[in-house]
């Protein structure tokens, strides 16, 4: 059936789309299957496999000029639709040539999204990326450990560990097809300026207040210096992102942003650590799932029902106490699979599937080489958190940034140098790989979540204790009378918990965690009998008055007291006129 269009004084004759038998019948007009079929398939539609599991679900694709389109029955009937509009978009069509298309629109119209995916899409042919009997197989274009692209309107930009460079389309032709999702809608522009907005943001979230710079002057922000942790912290952060943006999956792990503020039993946020990670949807498709839900009550089985083959990034974000980082075992490592409500499961191979990121304020739980092999973990610091908690400024404000980032303001300049700052954390990874960070406070919280794990107010006074109020009490030079100890947890914790808590089980705890840490040791001057409570066992005093005493020290401790009263005498008026009285 011919459909004449005419437009300034011309005529443009074209055909609608074969998808359909004529009859005498009512409208004269009836939807073929097997027409539609063939003619998607002309369109390069198709199915897509994701695993050599024939009864997994499998997605409907189309190859447009080599870019691989994600549809559903419903996209495809739009698409359908659309080709039919395209044949009648004229002022001067025939009457009865009219009357025909708009018949074939009705007919395409009445039928469901479900109709015409058992009788035509379930009947298209099937491709997959790998081998397998029941596909043709396709190539699809990846990173490697070696060398990463990203597809900008303009052309596509090349990282490797040496070089970042940007080539024609036409040069990478050979490279397999692309996920529609994959494209960023921009124009690049490769330059090496350094140092932009969220460049800076970035840096500004890892730092951490000096205490004893506070109220030194009337600029608060110079309480945050930029120090040689900061500064590894921050390698460490871009080698992250690097890992997290680029999609070969030789290493598999979990970026987990976690506050260097929080401790065991209290969370603390506001430092940029879920801006940061959200960040990446600029560079990949990123599927994000609300972390106080997951795993929760017995878990989730839908939890990832949003994921395709073209997600680059799950981020689980805002975990809470009860999260259980065991439940990722299995995905971070291995296969990963798709469950949707109603729907048969997609697997999608370990090589090709999502990287996982957590932005958390509180510590995951869990120890040993089954849960530090799977994360990369990445403290943030507080600078932003007192920004606007403290000071009632926003990143926003002239003083920090100056504007919102990736809104209106943020102009083309701003966009090349946030992707300049993306492709060298790209760089950074390819050729080092994960950078360890700055050692922080997390691993010592991580251990005291494993020896106290439901107990918030004790493993707070453990840790404050352990790590500050013993070296501020002076207790790691002559120790502390175990009683007299306990008798100083009782009184911080409260009744309700303490009543849990008798000398006994409080002195194991304490010896639990402090062996376990790096660095501190339990009356060393027993280290000779061994390394149990009972061999460290320290009395003092006379026979028929004895006295069990607790000594923890660490190396820096010195140093630290120091530190101590250098900050004590600068923040405290009445200690000073003492001291300098003396």
């Amino acid at each position: 059936m011919l459909v004449e269009i005419k437009r300034k004084e011309k005529i443009m004759t074209t055909t609608l789309p074969n998808i359909f038998t004529n009859t005498n019948k009512g409208n004269g007009i009836i939807l073929s299957p097997l027409k539609m079929r063939k003619y998607l398939e002309k369109k390069g539609f198709a199915q897509f496999m994701t695993s050599e599991d024939r009864t997994a679900k499998r997605f409907y694709v189309q190859d447009d000029n080599n870019v691989l389109k994600i549809h559903n029955a419903d996209t495809i009937k739009h698409f359908i639709i659309k080709e039919v509009e395209k044949c009648i978009d004229g002022e001067d069509l025939e009457s009865k040539l009219e009357e025909d298309a708009e018949n074939l629109l009705n007919a395409i119209a009445r039928r469901k999204g479900d109709m015409i995916e058992n009788q035509v899409l379930k009947l298209l042919p099937v491709t997959a990326d790998i081998e397998c009997e029941d596909a043709s197989e396709i190539k699809l274009a990846t990173d490697t450990n070696k060398k990463s692209y990203f597809r900008f309107k303009n052309g596509v930009v090349v990282v490797t560990a040496e070089d970042i460079k940007l080539v024609e389309y036409a040069d990478l032709k050979d490279e397999g097809l692309i996920w529609e999702s994959n494209i960023i809608k921009r124009n690049i522009t490769l330059d090496n300026v350094y140092g932009g907005l969220f460049e800076k943001f970035a840096v500004n979230a890892l730092k951490v207040r000096d205490e004893k710079l506070k109220g030194a002057n009337d600029d608060w922000t110079r309480e945050y210096p930029l120090t040689p942790s900061v500064i590894t912290n921050l390698e460490s952060l871009k080698s992250a992102l690097g890992y997290l943006i680029q999609r070969d999956n030789t290493d598999q792990k979990c970026v987990v942003f976690v506050d260097r503020d929080s401790t065991p039993g209290s969370e603390n946020g506001g430092n940029g650590k879920t801006f940061i990670m959200d960040s990446i949807k600029h560079f990949t498709g990123v599927v994000q799932i609300d972390g106080k839900q997951l795993f929760n009550n017995g878990g989730t089985r839908f939890a990832y029902e949003n994921v395709t083959p073209a997600t680059g990034l799950i981020h689980i974000d805002e975990t809470d106490a009860k999260f259980d980082f065991k439940n990722l075992f299995s995905v971070i490592t291995g296969d990963f699979v798709v469950d949707g409500k109603g729907k048969k499961k997609i697997i999608i191979t370990e090589d090709k599937k999502p990287k996982f990121g957590i932005t958390t304020n509180y510590i995951l739980s869990g120890r040993g080489n089954s849960h530090t092999r799977r994360q990369h973990i990445v403290e943030f610091g507080n600078y932003w958190n007192a920004c606007e908690e403290l000071h009632g400024e926003h990143p926003s404000d002239e003083k920090h940034l100056g504007k919102m980032l990736f809104q209106r303001d943020f102009t083309d300049q701003d966009w090349n140098q946030f992707y300049m700052f993306g492709f060298r954390c790209v760089q950074l990874y390819l050729k080092d790989g994960l950078k360890k960070g700055s050692k922080g406070t997390y691993e010592e919280k991580r251990i005291l979540t494993s020896c106290v794990p439901k107990s918030p107010e004790v493993q707070q006074f453990i840790y404050d204790y352990v790590l500050n109020k013993r070296v501020a009490l002076g207790h790691f030079e002559d120790g502390v009378a175990d009683y007299a100890l306990y008798a100083l947890f009782t009184s911080q914790v409260g009744e309700n918990i303490a009543k849990y808590w008798d000398i006994t089980k409080f002195k194991k705890t304490l010896f639990s965690y402090v062996s376990q840490l790096e660095g501190y040791d339990w009356n060393p001057e027993k280290s000779h009998k061994g390394d149990t409570l009972k061999s460290r066992l320290v009395r003092v005093g006379s026979r028929d008055n004895q006295v069990s005493v607790i000594r923890i020290v660490h190396a820096n401790d010195n140093d630290d007291k120091n530190a101590f009263f250098e900050y004590l005498y600068e923040v405290s008026p009445t200690y000073r006129s003492l001291m300098d009285a003396a």
